[in-house]
């Protein structure tokens, strides 16, 4: 519920012209959450089609004291996506706070709009946040 309210919060500071900020941790284990979720629920087969068989998209939290807490690597392979801390080369790389990168995956700020850098194949980005509507 701390996630929900997080992001109906920052939906409210959105709306109001101010810039969402959620707490590190919190915004990190949202991020944990909504990866662990997504995988096994019903709408799996849309998510396959986000990522060719073998790509990698990388989640890399800036803030400090998250460690490899605040890294995700989400994976296809074969008929599964999934998900899981680490630090590694991905075919498209997100890297800001935690707070953007979980305001990013669940539609609340567009990649440009958040203060997040994307490193490799933007599209790959792109495919994902089409195929996972939150």
């Amino acid at each position: 519920m701390a996630h929900e309210t997080a992001v109906h919060r920052a939906d409210a500071e959105i709306a109001a012209g101010r810039g969402p900020v959620i707490d590190a941790g919190i915004a990190a284990d949202g991020i944990d959450e909504w990866l662990e979720d997504e995988p096994g629920d019903d709408s799996q087969a849309s998510r396959l089609g986000a990522l060719a068989d073998g790509q990698v998209l990388h989640f890399h939290a800036t803030d400090e004291g998250l460690g490899e807490a605040g890294e995700w690597l989400v994976q296809r392979s074969g008929d599964r996506i999934t998900a899981r801390h680490g630090h590694g080369r991905g075919d498209a790389a997100v890297r800001g706070p935690a707070s953007a990168l979980l305001l990013v995956l669940v539609r609340r700020l567009a990649p440009d709009d958040a203060p997040v850098q994307i490193i490799g194949d933007r599209a790959v980005l792109e495919r994902w946040l089409a195929a996972t509507p939150f």
